[in-house]
């Protein structure tokens, strides 16, 4: 299987925390150029999964990986924060995915 076909395989089987450690592994293995609008593209992806996922996909981005984001230079954080925004302030303990490893070969 490609990396893609395994990516939308993935997605189609709701694997959020296999997902959001491929993401985050592509993401910083980008140029610094290119980093907000590597994640930019999968926040948009992340936007579609259900709220807890997609907070716990985010904070496992923020903390794991130390992808240093910036939301203003990210077009869909908006999105993002306006649909996860108030489940972040009321929650004192965002859940964070469990470290996977990934083949280097898919990653």
């Amino acid at each position: 299987m490609t990396p893609k076909q395994e990516f939308m395989w993935d997605h189609l089987c709701n694997n959020y925390p296999k997902l959001t450690h491929k993401m985050a592994t592509e993401i910083a293995q980008s140029d610094k150029r290119w980093l907000h609008r590597k994640a930019n593209k999968f926040l948009a992806v992340v936007n579609t999964w259900p709220i807890q996922d997609a907070v716990g996909a985010v904070a496992t981005w923020l903390t794991i990986y130390n992808i240093p984001l910036v939301p203003r230079k990210l077009s869909n954080f908006d999105a993002f924060h306006e649909r996860c925004g108030a489940y972040i302030h009321t929650c004192k303990n965002i859940k964070k995915f469990p470290i996977i490893t990934v083949n280097k070969e898919t990653a």
